[in-house]
């Protein structure tokens, strides 16, 4: 289970391990090892831009991102947790961000870039942050 092999549990973390149910406990690793595994191929395969896809793309996106926050939420990774979140933007298309003229600031750049740079970018933030 996650919540005995991490290296800096928090007390929310150790909380959830000691009155967490078994059965909870195994279905939150089954969930978390069935969203490692099929996110990451949702996302790589509907690169596409119709509804379907972008919706595919969209929803594998949040689950890894919303998975990360619990991690972060339950113990502690050091930033690794925070770039494969951030990373999880790099896999939108320009149309799937709002228009640009509903942006402003670094979000109206951020449309205008291609795959390469928004990646780049987003790894900068990161690491930045991460040693803020």
């Amino acid at each position: 289970h996650h919540l005995e092999s991490q290296p800096l549990p928090t007390a929310l973390g150790r909380y959830l391990f000691v009155h967490s149910p078994p059965r909870l406990l195994q279905l939150a690793t089954a969930g978390s090892l069935a969203i490692e595994t099929l996110a990451p191929v949702c996302m790589l395969l509907f690169r596409g831009s119709g509804e379907s896809a972008t919706a595919m793309r969209i929803g594998a996106a949040a689950c890894l991102v919303l998975m990360n926050l619990s991690i972060m939420a339950t113990g502690s990774f050091g930033y690794v947790n925070l770039l494969s979140a951030v990373l999880c933007l790099t896999s939108m298309h320009a149309q799937d961000l709002p228009s640009n003229e509903r942006l402003s600031g670094p979000w109206s750049v951020w449309g205008a870039m291609g795959w390469e740079e928004r990646k780049a970018t987003a790894v900068a933030a990161a690491a930045a942050a991460a040693t803020a």
